[in-house]
This record gives C-alpha cells, sequence and structure tokens, in this order.
C-alpha cells in the first residue's frame, strides 16, 4: 500500500519508552487528489488521538491508569474504488466496534466500512470513554487529602496523627502528584481538541468539492455534526479537569499556610520558652552577684575579725602583758614579734590586692557602661 510520507512522523511515537514520551506530540496531516472532470479522485489522512486506558499490571494503591496515544491513517480511493488503513494501538472501544461492525452475522462486510466517515466518528468518540473515569480517581484521591489536610492541627499540643512531618511531606507529594496528572489530562484534551478541529476544517473543504456518489454529501454532513458533539463533550471534560486542578491547588495552598501557622507557634512556644529561660539566668546572676557582694564583705570581715581574735587569744594566753599601768606599757613575748613580724605585713598586702582588684572591675564595669550609652 502506498502512503504518503507524513505518516513516518506519525509512526516514530511509538515503541518501548522509559518514560511518557511523545506524550505532547499530536498532528494531524492530510492530503487531496482532484481528478482531471474537478471530481475527488483519492482523500488521505493521518493524525494521532490520545485517550486513557488501563494500566498492565498495575500495583494495588497506584495509579491504575495511563495515557497511551493511536495512529490512524486512512486512504480513500474513489477511482479505485478501495478503502485501506493503518491502525496502530486503537482503544479497546474501537476494536470492539471494528470486530463487530466490519462483518455481519453472515460473513459478509457490513454497511459500516461502505462509509469512511464511520471509522472516524468511532475513533473521535472513543477517546473519552475512560477519561471521566480517570478525572473522577484524581477527584476521589484529591479528596482524600482534603479531609485529612481540614482537620490539621496547629497549636503544638493538639496535633493529630496527620500532622507529623513525615505525613505532611508525603500530603505534599501526592497533590504534586495528582496535580501534574491532571495538567498532563488537560493537555491531552487540548491536542484532541486541536487535532478534531483540523480535520473538521479538511472535512469542510471537502464539501466543496464535487463527489462521484450522492451519498458523500449526507455522510459529510454527519460527520460535522458528530465531530461537533465530541467537540463539545471535549469541553465539557477540559472543564471538569480544569475544576478538579483549581481544587488540588487549593488544597495544597491550605496545607502551605497551615505548616506555616503551625511553624509559627512551634517559633512562637520556643521563644517564650528562651524569654524563661533568659529571665532565670538574669535571676541566677542577680542573686550571685548578691552573693558575691555578700562574700566580699565577709571577706572584708573576717580580715579585721581574724587579727583581732588573735591579739585577744595572745593576751589571754600570755603572750602580751602590761609592766606599767601609768604611763601604759604592753610587754610581748619573743615569739609573738616574729609573729606580728611575718603577719602584718602579709594581712597588708592581702588587703592591697583586694583594693586593688575591686578598683579595676568597677573600672571595667563603668566603661562598659559607658559604652553602652554612646555606641560606635
Amino acid at each position: 500500500m502506498r502512503v504518503f510520507p507524513q505518516i513516518y512522523r506519525h509512526m516514530a511515537a511509538f515503541g518501548e519508552k522509559r518514560f511518557p514520551r511523545d506524550e505532547g506530540f499530536s498532528g494531524f496531516d492530510s492530503e487531496t487528489r482532484v481528478g482531471s472532470t474537478g471530481i475527488l479522485s483519492s482523500f488521505e489522512c493521518s493524525y494521532l488521538l490520545k485517550y486513557i486506558d488501563k494500566r498492565d499490571n498495575a500495583r494495588s494503591g497506584s495509579n491504575p491508569w495511563a495515557i497511551r496515544h493511536a495512529l490512524i491513517h486512512q486512504k480513500v480511493s474513489h477511482e479505485e474504488k478501495k478503502l485501506s488503513h493503518i491502525l496502530i494501538r486503537l482503544p479497546k472501544t474501537v476494536k470492539k466496534i471494528l470486530s463487530s461492525s466490519v462483518l455481519n452475522k453472515s460473513g459478509e462486510c457490513s454497511g459500516f466500512i461502505d462509509d469512511w466517515t464511520n471509522l472516524h466518528i468511532a475513533c473521535f468518540s472513543s477517546v473519552d470513554h475512560n477519561l471521566r473515569q480517570f478525572i473522577n480517581y484524581l477527584d476521589e484521591e484529591i479528596d482524600k487529602l482534603f479531609k485529612r489536610v481540614i482537620v490539621a492541627g496547629v497549636e503544638p499540643g493538639k496535633l493529630n496523627e496527620f500532622d507529623t512531618l513525615n505525613s505532611t511531606t508525603n500530603d505534599f507529594k501526592s497533590l504534586q502528584y495528582l496535580s501534574d496528572q491532571l495538567r498532563r489530562v488537560i493537555n491531552i484534551i487540548q491536542l484532541n481538541t486541536l487535532t478534531l478541529e483540523c480535520f473538521k476544517k479538511k472535512v469542510q473543504d471537502l464539501e466543496t468539492l464535487p463527489f462521484q456518489t450522492s451519498s458523500q454529501p449526507d455522510s459529510l454532513d454527519t460527520l460535522l455534526e458528530q465531530l461537533c458533539n465530541i467537540q463539545n463533550e471535549h469541553q465539557f471534560s477540559l472543564l471538569s479537569a480544569s475544576t478538579v486542578l483549581e481544587r488540588a491547588k487549593a488544597i495544597s495552598d491550605q496545607l502551605r499556610d497551615t505548616v506555616s501557622m503551625r511553624n509559627g507557634e512551634f517559633n512562637k512556644t520556643s521563644t517564650e520558652m528562651t524569654s524563661r529561660n533568659t529571665s532565670a539566668i538574669v535571676h541566677l546572676s542577680d542573686k550571685s552577684s548578691r552573693e558575691a557582694r555578700v562574700v566580699k564583705t565577709l571577706t572584708v570581715l573576717a580580715m579585721v575579725f581574724v587579727p583581732a581574735a588573735f591579739t585577744a587569744d595572745f593576751i589571754q594566753m600570755g603572750f602580751v602583758t602590761i609592766e606599767q599601768e601609768s604611763p601604759m606599757k604592753w610587754s610581748a613575748d619573743p615569739d609573738l614579734k616574729i609573729y606580728a613580724i611575718l603577719a602584718i605585713p602579709l594581712i597588708t598586702i592581702t588587703m592591697v590586692i583586694y583594693m586593688l582588684v575591686e578598683f579595676i572591675q568597677r573600672a571595667r564595669e563603668k566603661e562598659e557602661k559607658v559604652n553602652e550609652q554612646f555606641p560606635v
């Protein structure tokens, strides 16, 4: 069978694929030949149609639907009175129509193949067969996520099992996946609609040509009428898928806002705890400062009290005696003189060091206060 070369561009969209390659590829090509008398002699067309089909070996709980495309090539030769086709990966509904319509009960060719327009009506009307079920599946999955998101908690102390980080992340991933599927569905509807419009325009051009048979114009009118009805169904399907996609976006925004508010509550709680901890540290610092002042006071008193206590003990033990009352004269034991020579300088040096340390510390505190009042 001789075919025009444009068909090979469409056939290249089939084969083994590691990802949905050529899912966004579509096209419509045609070729019309008119005889010397001005009558249509042959019409050849080739186009791709996108449709939804059950996924092979789909795992339980996974998406059971997949996007496929079919190739429809037809060549109508009025001169040879011959009708030839190349059909690749047709939807199951079209296969059923062909299997039941090509041959009648007696095994002879039925009227279905006498009119070349019947095949196109069957193909274009079949692509919407599983599309509604796929959109309903996506809508149901989005509704499940909505019921989870709507009960999501915000306050840290009132969270449920769906508010964990892992659960929220999975919900985001599921919404993104479902949104991607809906965008792909919208894309194939738009591609099919564009293909349908191109085919309609070509049929309208064919209506302007004279035909060899009187029944041909009626077939074209029926074809155009059916294509208009199918186009309306595509518009409704497009509106349905767009509505579900907008719902998925709204739920995603709601989940994002809920997570933001939850994070805000966590930050608020963390800030409050930090504030309480800071207050406790300030309180402890204040107590430590007071205790340090008490220790300093006790240290000064000890420096005065210890020598006085030792002096009283020395007098009581007889190391220091009164030799004469008038005028007053004191007599000290030689051992006490050694003690006085050693102790008095040490006590004096200790007092001087203490006073220097206090002076330096207060000077630093005063300098820090000045720097705080006049920052650079």
